[in-house]
């Protein structure tokens, strides 16, 4: 009678240490206000938290684009082009709970993610070296992480697919790599 209490009080005290080990730590997303410079530009976004995982972003900027062109006939210039842009972005973050596990930093939504960003581009507001006045709308998935430091500093990087349509009836397929860095209050 005695191994058996013994082989119980075993038992049951197993099972508490492996039910521990099984809990999963409870993370959700949280809502931001984040004003952010890229390579070129520069923007303010609002990401409302709506589920444990998921938030959704308003996002209201300038985009800017410089390229640089080498030609026989045209000869070589560099051009750029700034235009006022909106979007929105939900965003599922996928990894909070496994780095709250391994005691690393969730704050702000410091994690990796999986996004579509939906936006439009309007006319430039300031050009040079460039002739057409293009606008468009583009939906560009992709991967992207997020990491803040002290804080407030905020450093994203992303990369995925684009597809674009313009007001002349392109549209193009291409890559997206972006860096962002800016400050979350």
């Amino acid at each position: 009678m005695k191994k058996i209490l013994i082989l119980l009080i075993l038992i049951i005290d197993c099972q508490q240490i492996f039910a521990q080990d099984n809990e999963k730590t409870h993370v959700s997303t949280q809502s931001n206000h984040i004003v952010d410079a890229g390579l070129v530009g520069a923007s303010y976004a609002y990401e409302y938290a709506f589920a444990d995982k998921f938030t959704i972003s308003g996002i209201a900027g300038i985009a800017g684009y410089v390229s640089y062109t080498s030609s026989d006939f045209w000869g070589d210039y560099w051009s750029y082009t700034f235009h006022p842009c909106i979007a929105v972005e939900p965003r599922y973050y996928y990894n909070l709970e496994k780095r709250a596990r391994k005691g690393k930093k969730t704050d702000g939504n410091t994690g990796s993610f999986l996004a579509a960003q939906c936006g439009y581009v309007f006319k430039p507001i300031k050009k040079h070296n460039v002739y057409d006045d293009v606008c468009g709308f583009a939906v560009a998935p992709y991967w992207g992480l997020r990491r803040i430091w002290w804080n407030h500093l905020l450093f994203e990087f992303h990369a995925g697919l684009a597809f674009g349509w313009n007001n002349y009836n392109d549209s193009n397929v291409g890559i997206t790599l972006g860096f962002r860095f800016g400050y979350k209050f």
